[in-house]
């Protein structure tokens, strides 16, 4: 059967002759229409510098939901004893942050946590402790919400790079006056 020129045209080797100067193209048109954006110095000397790239690992930051997972394993350490495996814990939060004009943040975060067995993953209502060697009832971890401020101290004997105070409960992002 013979083939048309429009058929030969549009082979895959025909399109893919011209890749390069397309891909070459597609490159060099971003960067000549736009500025590349300077990034910030970081210095990790500076409380503030430390804070804000916390919050940005942590949370946000710009005023959004945001959620986190923690969990793991819990052991007890006596003395030169060994390491003891008590239980697991699996830990959601969620809240949000929301960067202020003086470089603080305001953070509204709740969370949850469960204790489970560390070998079937079951949610614990009761557990053996082995450092007391009874059974005992278990209280998982539902933390209300907390409302506070997270700011930079760069003065004073104590310097640290936050600092929190908790005060009223939070509201939610989107300006409700219910409870996140």
């Amino acid at each position: 059967m013979p083939t048309s020129f429009l058929q030969n045209a549009l082979s895959r080797r025909a399109a893919l002759a011209g890749v390069p100067l397309v891909a070459a193209a597609a490159v060099a048109a971003p960067a000549l229409a736009a500025p590349t954006p300077r990034r910030a110095n970081f210095d990790p000397a500076s409380p503030a510098d430390n804070l804000r790239t916390w919050v940005k690992l942590q949370y946000s930051l710009i005023k959004e939901q945001v959620h986190g997972y923690f969990g793991g394993l819990v052991y007890a350490l006596e003395g030169d004893l060994p390491p003891r495996l008590l239980f697991a814990i699996d830990g959601y939060g969620q809240g949000w942050t929301e960067p202020q004009p003086d470089g603080s943040y305001r953070l509204a975060w709740k969370e949850i946590a469960f204790i489970k067995d560390p070998v079937s993953g079951e949610i614990l209502d009761r557990w053996h402790n082995p450092l007391i060697d009874e059974v005992v009832d278990v209280r998982h971890i539902m933390n209300p919400a907390a409302n506070g401020t997270l700011r930079a101290r760069d003065e004073g004997p104590d310097a640290s790079w936050v600092t929190g105070q908790i005060d009223k409960p939070p509201r939610n992002p989107n300006g409700s006056n219910d409870f996140i």
